[in-house]
């Protein structure tokens, strides 16, 4: 059971890899931090920091 569910893990890994891979190229050539925040990153990294907080106490 587990080892059909890794194949159809990285066959929607593969799948969906063209259509993800190219977003980064454009960003950088782009140079933009429009939609840019500090506070979202913040954000990003407190729900991190939430989550292996979880994990511990579990």
């Amino acid at each position: 059971m587990e080892a059909s569910f890794a194949f159809l893990q990285a066959i929607c890994f593969f799948i969906a890899l063209p259509t993800h891979s190219w977003l980064w190229l454009i960003s950088i050539f782009k140079k933009s931090t429009v939609g840019w925040s500090t506070g979202n990153i913040l954000l990003d990294f407190a729900g991190g920091l939430a989550n292996n907080l979880q994990m511990v106490i579990q």
